[in-house]
């Protein structure tokens, strides 16, 4: 049916999309419908941000796990939802603002005169063929009845009877129709034959590609459901670490991580993220009445943190251990998986990119690239880190370091390390083995 859209950017640059599919895909990448791919406002959208899907009657938006969120009319979308005229659309907390001010099907130019692929079997063509077909003269009842003029030159032969050369080639000319006729029909049903094949063969290529569609269809949407689930049920479990860092007032360590152990109150964290620091300020995330986690890290600033102090480094690994005084009530540890993840294997990470940019708790899909079994690197500020590295696809920024990376049983397979900014932008994260053995010692 197709989609197409008119849209208000920012207030200001109206824009008109159309597509003969039933969505619109909003994101940085050019292969996106919608891009934004320059200025401060561009810098929140996620390749593949958002899309706007026709559905039910209506139209609708759903967030493809976007690094900062898609909010419609101040609320962050966690599921499909549905959009009416002069709602406002922002990817991001501080991105680009859309507000839909018309929907409508695409445009259709004038359809062309289709010609039926089986036009040869109708009965003008059947007539056609009939009347080109030259008549034969009657046969003459008598020997000396004179030749029909039609043919003069051909029974007109000296020392011949001219009544045995008629009949003669009466005889011909019927054979020859009969097989013209008998020709003509074995084209036809010839070409009836081959056009009920080929018709066949694009009705089975129609239904191979729909059945295709629908598999890939569902797939996504079983994607899309793990995810969301695996979000929701970890998301308590881990926090924002955001700390003064001595002799800089003005300066805070930001970072993320996860709960460890319930019983010793322990969280887990990059050794970068607290480096210099003996105490943090740690918080864990909030809902409001509908149950929403609340994203704006304003909110939590406002209130009062729980402390914590580094009871544990390892700087090679770049892990650190945090003993908080306390834990809200009903906080579960996140399990570690059993062994690294395999590549091509979904995941998702959960962090605090939001801390840089303006949102808290961001989750990002993706899948394992690669395992490094012995990854080293020097940082500019002399720390050299050695690990078993966990290569992954995900959207990464600054404010995700410590936080973990999940499988879709919700099993921690690693955590987040460090974002290579070079195309193709990867991240390095820390296997669940050395977080494994980092916690036994």
């Amino acid at each position: 049916m197709g989609l197409a859209l008119e849209i208000l950017v920012d207030g200001q640059a109206r824009r008109r999309w159309e597509t003969p599919s039933d969505e619109v895909v909003i994101g940085r990448s050019p292969q996106c419908d919608l891009t934004f791919s320059e200025g401060v406002p561009a810098e929140s959208v996620s390749k593949r941000h958002a899309k706007i899907a026709r559905s039910n009657g209506g139209i609708s938006i759903e967030d493809l796990g976007s690094r900062n969120g898609t909010f419609v009319n101040g609320s962050r979308v966690t599921v499909p939802t549905r959009l009416e005229i002069n709602d406002e659309v922002r990817l991001g907390n501080s991105g680009p603002r859309l507000t839909v001010i018309h929907t409508s099907p695409p445009s259709v130019g004038e359809a062309s005169a289709a010609i039926s692929p089986f036009g040869f079997l109708n009965r003008s063509a059947v007539s056609t063929v009939s009347e080109a077909t030259p008549s034969v003269p009657a046969q003459s009842s008598s020997q000396d009845s004179n030749v029909p003029s039609a043919y003069p030159s051909q029974l007109d032969l000296p020392g011949r009877n001219s009544s045995s050369n008629t009949r003669r080639l009466v005889v011909d000319l019927q054979a020859s129709h009969r097989k013209w006729a008998v020709v003509t029909v074995v084209f036809l049903a010839g070409a009836v034959a081959l056009v009920l094949v080929v018709g066949a063969s694009l009705g089975f290529g129609l239904i191979a590609q729909r059945g295709e569609l629908v598999k890939q269809q569902k797939k996504s949407e079983s994607d899309r459901r793990w995810a969301e689930n695996t979000y929701a049920s970890a998301v308590p479990s881990t926090v924002w670490f955001c700390s003064p860092i001595p002799n800089h007032p003005e300066a805070r360590c930001t970072g993320s991580g996860f709960l460890l152990d319930s019983k010793r109150k322990w969280v887990l964290t990059n050794f970068h993220v607290v480096e210099g620091v003996s105490e943090v300020q740690v918080f864990f995330p909030r809902t409001n009445a509908r149950g929403e986690v609340i994203v704006a890290k304003d909110e939590y600033l406002r209130e009062q943190p729980i402390l914590g102090r580094v009871v544990r480094t390892d700087p090679h690994l770049d892990l650190a251990i945090i003993e908080l005084e306390e834990i809200p009530d009903g906080i579960k540890p996140l399990p570690l998986a059993t062994s690294s993840p395999h590549p091509g294997q979904e995941v998702i990470t959960l962090g605090n990119t939001g801390a840089v940019e303006g949102s808290l708790w961001v989750f990002s899909q993706g899948h394992v690239k690669a395992i490094e079994p012995d990854w080293s690197h020097d940082f500019p500020d002399g720390q050299r880190v050695r690990f078993q590295a966990v290569v992954i696809d995900n959207s990464i920024g600054g404010g995700d370091s410590g936080g973990p990376v999940l499988n879709s049983a919700g099993h921690v397979v690693a955590l987040v390390q460090s974002v290579r900014t070079a195309p193709p932008i990867i991240s390095r994260c820390i296997s669940v083995e050395e977080i494994r053995h980092f916690f036994r010692e």
